[in-house]
């Protein structure tokens, strides 16, 4: 995602060149299409559209591929990056289609659609297998590619990864920014703006009856109801892709680097990831917000180059030491912090505590709010029981013969595993669980969850098994 946007290519354009996109009136470079150490070409593809690719470096060397988010700046975001690469790699920019210099595509902003021109790109290029380096937008369409072409994919690296979680808990979060002029979020605009267009406008002119999924598999009529509007329509797309497999199958050595500050993609997202993901390290940048590339150029560039160049270690599974702390009751307190082996927990009527790298028998949230990362529950009754609260979970594993009850409550769970001997659920027609990139394993029904859970969900999978 780019930090300043400007006007898309006219729709009017003819699809098969690359059209120059207009200057920013506050900022006459953001209309200039090439950076100095590259050369390029605007590349006919098989669909009859055209893409603008840049080229620099050793021809000898590995490829990296650099692959931007929303906003026209498109493939100059990287113009910080660039220059530390060039010297030890072979560099391949481009502009994705409909942004920057690039026409639009005939069709939709898929992500098969999309990774499939990125591998047309690699294919035309000569370049057997790449270093895949994506940011926000690019760095879930980076993802999607080393999951449907991982022939293609040598290392990946994914810079504050936009979407990922499920969609009405990542449209929740957009809403909540400030995209007002001077508002400092303005990398956020075009993805607010598609997701406030879709759910508020489209869905209330329709009443509520065009499904969602449906859409997104019919890029004509989603056109017809949007307009031809490329960074909307990628905006939209992203939010309603579902990575949960591309997540769990992915397995080129994977590095995530992420500003702690980033407003539009949260760090939940990268630790969702680095929980999730066969092989992949975390790499935080203190006081970054969204694009790492431009607010800390110098570490930034030291973390990719070693992401590209050093021998790839997955990090160790932590391991918590000390003695159990036995049952332990939090009541009317605020802002607990608990950490390592309990035999209990019970939250009663406690605000904003953190349950973080920990393992219990057995834990009771209560009328209270919480936040869960990296909690491994194992029980030999019910291993999570929520009443009345609000709990926010990353990285959870719930094991019992019944994993989760809950009365009267909402649970963003995102990356959490289910395992129950009899029964996944026990949960009241009040409780609602928003699931991300999850995976249930139960008599009742085993298989990834990525989606809105209640009463009636569970039910009608029951039937369905």
């Amino acid at each position: 995602m780019a930090h300043v946007p400007v006007t898309l290519a006219a729709a009017s354009d003819p699809p098969d060149r690359c059209v120059d996109p207009p200057a920013a009136a506050d900022n006459p470079d953001t209309g200039r299409p090439r950076l100095p150490d590259l050369r390029y070409e605007c590349l006919a593809l098989d669909s009859g559209s055209a893409l603008w690719v840049g080229e620099g470096g050793n021809p000898q060397a590995p490829a990296v591929l650099l692959i931007h988010g929303l906003g026209q700046q498109a493939h100059r975001d990287w113009r910080s990056v660039v220059p530390a690469l060039l010297p030890g790699f072979r560099v391949i920019t481009i502009d994705l289609p409909g942004f920057g210099a690039s026409a639009p595509l005939p069709g939709g902003y898929s992500f098969d659609v999309l990774a499939a021109t990125l591998d047309e790109v690699l294919r035309r290029r000569q370049v057997e297998q790449a270093h895949v380096v994506g940011h926000s937008l690019g760095g879930a369409l980076s993802l999607h590619l080393a999951w449907t072409h991982p022939q293609r994919v040598d290392r990946l690296v994914l810079v504050d990864a936009a979407g990922i979680l499920q969609e009405a808990v990542y449209v929740r979060h957009l809403t909540q920014l400030d995209t007002s002029p001077g508002s400092g979020s303005r990398p956020a605009s075009v993805l607010k703006r598609g997701v406030n267009f879709l759910r508020l406008n489209l869905l209330r002119k329709a009443d509520g009856k065009i499904d969602m999924a449906w859409l997104t598999r019919n890029p004509r009529i989603r056109n017809a109801l949007l307009g031809d509007r490329p960074g909307m329509d990628a905006a939209i797309s992203l939010v309603l892709q579902n990575f949960t497999t591309a997540i769990r199958d992915t397995t080129a050595p994977t590095t995530l680097i992420w500003g702690r500050d980033d407003p539009i993609a949260p760090l939940r997202t990268g630790r969702l990831l680095a929980a999730r993901m066969p092989s992949a390290q975390l790499h935080v940048l203190d006081k970054v917000g969204h694009v790492p590339m431009t607010e800390a150029p110098v570490e930034f560039a030291e973390l990719l180059t070693h992401a590209l160049t050093a021998p790839h270690v997955p990090p160790p599974t932590p391991t918590l030491i000390g003695d159990s702390q036995g049952d332990v009751v939090c009541k009317s307190k605020a802002r607990m912090r608990y950490t390592g082996h309990f035999n209990s927990l019970r939250l009663i009527n406690c605000a904003d505590a953190q349950i973080e790298d920990a393992t219990l028998v057995r834990l009771l949230i209560d009328e209270s709010t919480a936040e869960l990362r990296n909690v491994t529950v194992n029980s030999d009754t019910t291993a999570l029981t929520v009443l009345g609260s609000i709990v926010t979970g990353t990285g959870v594993l719930l094991q019992g013969p019944i994993t989760l009850r809950a009365d009267g409550s909402e649970l963003d769970l995102a990356g959490a595993t289910l395992k129950a001997t009899r029964k996944a659920f026990h949960i009241s027609s009040s409780a609602r669980i928003y699931f991300s990139v999850s995976d249930i394993e139960s008599p009742d029904y085993s298989g990834t969850a990525h989606e809105i859970w209640t009463r009636a969900t569970i039910q009608k999978k029951a039937r369905q098994k």
